[in-house]
């Protein structure tokens, strides 16, 4: 963020200075885009923009939080109060949501537990979750008082002392209340109802008691993927936009306390993964070279790291973890995880995210109709069939009720790409031609683009995307580039999928990426490791039906409309 005294100065003051949470030298000679805020100057650049996207990012309990679907935020986990490692938490996350609660901590002699969403309690050896108390009662046991609290409905959580033998029963009421909007005509006010962590990272997805309205403020999706696992080369020389509530430097270059005012700076994605206190964090990315210096100071921990494409729309890339001069560290809503260098496994937030929140999705299920399969290409046909080729050019098909795969074609090495078209199998083979596969023989139906790497037929047309990410339509014997605006596809796509029929705007394509699916809005396909991803849209059925290869299985999927979380 932007301050009143020198450039000179104000470098020498920032980059010398590193402490928790966000602000604004270590100036580059290019400027950010800062027409998308009202702001006015006067100890760092304040955003009085009253936009439903600027509301998005809201002061939460001496923290920053983002909203990311109607009525979840994303922030970190320590802004809850919660302790990353939680008991019962691994590294790969629980998937489960629970109550809003004060956080555990290690106490001889005493049992505590939390109650879920769906009414069971845990129980917890060892531990007590101190405050929020409701009542407390004798019994003689902690499954007695386990027990008690799964019977109260208003008991979110209990610990029982061995010592005395009480339990106590504790309900947070309305915890945290959250108010987006800084127009007081304007404003809504809500509370935290419930929280779910991954588990070994400060990172936190806090559920609402009820939806934000749209008009004060709408939800910013979380970036879940990039090509690659290579932000640095994906964001380039971009600039990532900080927002947040925290500290601010005064025009003496004092840090003072945040004064409830949301205020914006712009910084660039240097190291990925970062080294944090000599440690190598494989989910953690660090911005610096920040315009007029902005720094995450106290106040801005959980706050978002802004992207937007050059489409025009804006992602959560990360939320910030601590200071860094001229910028911050944050932890990668993108990020697969991996061991730390000191040993400490992290977890996979994309797909954590992907699997919590789906901002319209798919929810999959493995397909119990099919027998085990490990294919490098699937594809779904009309009549139910499925298709499946390995690494080979062997092409297997299965039958609805059939209990095996039967291997019915010899399609041939180096083969790219396979489809269903009119229930017969269509590919792209190793020459670039696109090919159907009929009884007895193969025709050949054209020669795709030049690196043609992906096929897909919708809509009446056959469709493929080049290496460049560049995607073609066939219409009348030409193929025409369908790339929209030139950029999306090029810089984001790895897989192809067409649905013009299910489409409300035919005339564009429809991608879907292996690790992070987008029609016109934001969508997530989840299972990073999945090798192939297919769809079809069956005449009886107003919503497509999706498919993925993974593991020795298929899953089948349905779509999730709007924002609501998976589970």
């Amino acid at each position: 963020m932007q301050h009143l005294i020198s450039s000179q100065t104000r470098g020498a003051l920032f980059c010398a200075l590193a402490s928790f949470s966000l602000l604004a030298s270590c100036a580059a000679e290019d400027e950010p885009d800062l027409s998308d805020v009202s702001a006015e100057l006067g100890n760092g650049l304040i955003d009085t923009s009253n936009t439903p996207q600027a509301n998005a990012v809201v002061g939460w309990g001496g923290c920053t939080g983002v909203l990311i679907s109607p009525q979840h935020i994303l922030t970190s986990a320590h802004c809850g109060f919660i302790n990353p490692v939680e008991p019962g938490l691994d590294a790969q996350g629980t998937g489960e949501w629970y109550f809003a609660i004060p956080g555990a901590r290690a106490q001889a002699g005493m049992t505590s537990g939390r109650k879920r969403l769906d009414g069971s309690v845990t129980l917890e050896v060892g531990y007590d979750r101190p405050g929020a108390d409701l009542r407390n009662v004798a019994v003689a046991n902690a499954s007695a008082c386990r027990s008690t609290c799964a019977a109260d409905e208003a008991c979110k959580a209990y610990t029982y002392i061995a010592g005395n033998s009480r339990c106590y029963l504790k309900s947070p009421g309305s915890w945290r209340p959250v108010t987006f909007g800084p127009d007081s005509d304007n404003a809504f006010t809500t509370h935290v109802l419930a929280m779910a962590l991954p588990g070994r990272e400060d990172f936190l997805i806090a559920k609402l008691t009820e939806p934000v309205p749209a008009n004060v403020a709408t939800p910013i999706p979380p970036l879940l993927s990039v090509p690659g696992n290579d932000p640095l080369a994906f964001f380039g020389d971009d600039w990532i936009k900080m927002v947040g509530y925290g500290a601010y430097y005064d025009e003496t270059g004092r840090e003072v306390g945040g004064d409830g005012r949301r205020r914006v700076g712009w910084a660039k994605m240097t190291e990925y993964p970062y080294r944090s206190f000599g440690v190598l964090q494989p989910n953690m990315f660090l911005l610096a070279e920040g315009y007029d210096c902005a720094t995450v100071l106290p106040g801005d921990s959980g706050s978002p790291a802004l992207w937007t494409d050059p489409e025009g729309r804006t992602y959560v890339v990360g939320i910030a973890q601590g200071s860094q001069a001229c910028g911050g560290r944050y932890l990668a809503t993108f990020g697969v995880g991996g061991t730390a260098s000191d040993g400490t496994p992290k977890p996979n937030l994309g797909a954590y995210l992907g699997q919590q929140l789906a901002v319209t999705g798919v929810d999959f299920v493995r397909d119990a109709r099919m027998p085990s399969s490990t294919f490098a290409r699937i594809a779904a046909c009309d009549d139910g069939r499925m298709l499946g080729m390995t690494s080979g050019g062997r092409l297997h098909q299965w039958v609805p009720g059939a209990t095996s795969w039967a291997v019915v074609a010899e399609l041939g090495a180096g083969v790219k790409d396979l489809d269903c078209h009119a229930n017969a199998p269509i590919f792209l083979d190793a020459s670039n031609r696109v090919r159907r596969r009929l009884s007895t023989t193969t025709q050949t139906i054209g020669t795709a683009p030049s690196n043609a790497t992906d096929l897909a037929y919708a809509g009446g047309n056959l469709w493929v995307r080049r290496s460049d990410s560049r995607a073609y339509e066939l219409v009348s014997g030409t193929w025409r580039n369908r790339t929209h605006g030139g950029t999306e596809i090029e810089r984001t796509a790895q897989h192809l999928l067409t649905a013009a029929a299910w489409s409300t705007n035919p005339g564009r394509h429809f991608l879907y990426l292996r690790d992070l699916a987008k029609l016109s809005s934001f969508i997530t396909l989840g299972a990073y490791d999945a090798t192939d991803f297919d769809m079809h849209h069956p005449a009886t059925s107003t919503e497509p039906v999706f498919y993925r290869q993974l593991g020795a299985g298929i899953d089948r999927g349905v779509l999730i409309r709007g924002n609501a979380p998976v589970r």
